[in-house]
């Protein structure tokens, strides 16, 4: 692809990234209103159960449908037969696993069965899921744009539909509906791609294999980022994983910045790895590791400093519990930015792959165990020491299997500095709180003075360091 098609896609990816973030800002607070906790959570329990049928249901063929489309370039037979059996595999896995979905709902569900059949929507979309085939051939704009409009629209029809508290189905089926749409939406360009060729048996089942190679890792991560909203459903009812939604759920669209950010650097550093050019390789994750760390910091300060506020004024009175877990939660986002950072700047651009895998198995197996130990104790919060155990262990296991590689010495030096402007940050949000009115306007200020606090002493930081994209955007600014 030529230069100006790659700044294109990562435009189109970034822009369809911070259109997810923005969103749930949006529809979280809303939603949190109108069908409260345990309707909050009663969905984000069914929604983490269909999420695991989905995952046997696509079974790593995201990534590895991928990779396999990408290799063989613009060949377009050749790409028509590598399509046809890889589709076809996982056409028979995902209808496979639909059929199970079905049986369980029927058989073993006992509460809100009605639900869980509107949910086999989202289940039945891994069917019809061709997403990885433009991935592969980096046609970015039409999967971010086809998603955003998918999105918008069911955001309008939440706005229209979804009242009160009775109105949990139609929320459950409009979002259920939304990823089925947003997977046949692909098909109607296909022709213009690809050209189905019949595959014989021994070509479909070849996948199999590469296939549930990449799926370890990918259902061992799920283990500790759904499977406590779903041990804290069984355990402590619906309303407490509404709780837990709502807290995590700052956490994870905050740390979707760092995800953007890990996914445009990690190309280029791929690509001056494949050229043998590491030197340029190493100064750039130092670079990307000092100013993830400073944001990702930021991000941690910010959640913990306000969430007092922010809680009960975004989501509601009702949600005052979530305060204690969204302040507990922010903890993980340092280790999980570090972890974030080896991981996609490091690991998978130098092909270390068993250490990606056991990092998350272990992660997986802790909070497994922490979640089994604590959550019948402490309930919330014992899936926040789940939490914390998974994405700690992950974090220090990573760095202790790549310290010889790495200038870990100076990261944490950098890291405590971002530390201390953090607490400064923190002291001085605390302070404004302390003399303004709890609304929104005092919200508002509190944000504000973090903002101005935290970015005036990483100006300074970073001017005094000479940073080199820093001096390069302000030497751009001045010219």
């Amino acid at each position: 692809m030529q230069k100006e098609s790659v700044k294109k896609n990562l435009i189109y990816n970034m822009t369809y990234q911070i259109f997810v973030m923005i969103l749930p800002f949006i529809t979280a607070p809303y939603l949190s209103r109108v069908i409260g906790a345990k309707g909050v959570g009663t969905y984000s329990y069914l929604f983490s159960v269909a999420m695991y049928f989905v995952y046997f249901a696509m079974l790593g063929i995201l990534n590895y449908g991928n990779r396999q489309i990408s290799r063989v370039g613009d060949d377009f037979h050749k790409r028509s037969a590598v399509f046809s059996s890889i589709y076809s595999f996982q056409l028979i896995v995902s209808v496979t696993v639909f059929v199970i979905y079905l049986l369980y709902v029927c058989f073993i569900t006992q509460e809100d069965q009605d639900l869980s059949l509107i949910m086999g929507l989202y289940v039945l979309s891994a069917v019809f899921d061709i997403s990885w085939l433009y991935f592969g051939l980096q046609e970015f704009k039409i999967t971010s744009i086809r998603q955003i409009l998918i999105r918008l629209v069911s955001f309008i029809a939440i706005l229209a539909f979804v009242r009160e508290k009775s109105d949990l189905t139609k929320y459950v089926f409009i979002m259920s509906l939304s990823y089925m749409v947003s997977a046949v939406s692909l098909w109607p360009m296909l022709k213009k791609r690809i050209k189905w060729v019949k595959p014989v048996w021994s070509e479909i089942f070849v996948h199999m294999k590469p296939c549930v190679i990449l799926f370890v890792p990918i259902i061992a991560t799920s283990l500790y980022r759904v499977m406590d909203k779903i041990m804290l459903g069984q355990i402590c009812g619906y309303t407490d994983v509404g709780y837990y939604e709502n807290a995590e759920k700052l956490i994870s669209i905050s740390l979707g910045l760092i995800s953007s950010f890990g996914a445009v650097m990690m190309p280029k550093i791929s690509n001056l790895h494949g050229k043998g050019k590491e030197l340029e390789a190493k100064k750039l994750f130092n670079t990307s590791m000092e100013m993830a760390m400073c944001l990702g910091i930021a991000i941690f300060f910010g959640i913990a400093s306000v969430s007092k506020e922010f809680i009960p004024i975004f989501f509601g009175e009702e949600f005052a519990p979530a305060i204690k877990l969204s302040i507990a939660l922010s903890i993980t986002v340092p280790f999980i930015t570090w972890a974030a950072i080896v991981r996609m700047l490091y690991l998978i651009p130098y092909e270390c792959d068993g250490i990606y895998v056991k990092s998350v198995i272990l992660g997986a197996v802790m909070n497994v165990i922490f979640n089994s130990i604590c959550i019948p104790k402490f309930g919330t919060m014992g899936a926040v020491f789940g939490t914390w155990a998974a994405e700690i262990s992950v974090a220090l296991y990573q760095t202790i299997l790549v310290r010889k590689d790495l200038e870990l010495k100076k990261y944490l030096r950098q890291s405590l500095i971002f530390l201390l402007m953090g607490i400064i940050m923190t002291i001085c949000v605390r302070l404004t709180a302390g003399v303004m009115k709890n609304s929104i306007v005092g919200l508002v200020v509190e944000i504000i003075v973090g903002g101005i606090v935290y970015v005036g002493l990483t100006f300074v930081y970073l001017l005094k360091t000479k940073n080199e994209i820093f001096m390069k955007k302000k030497a751009k600014l001045l010219s």
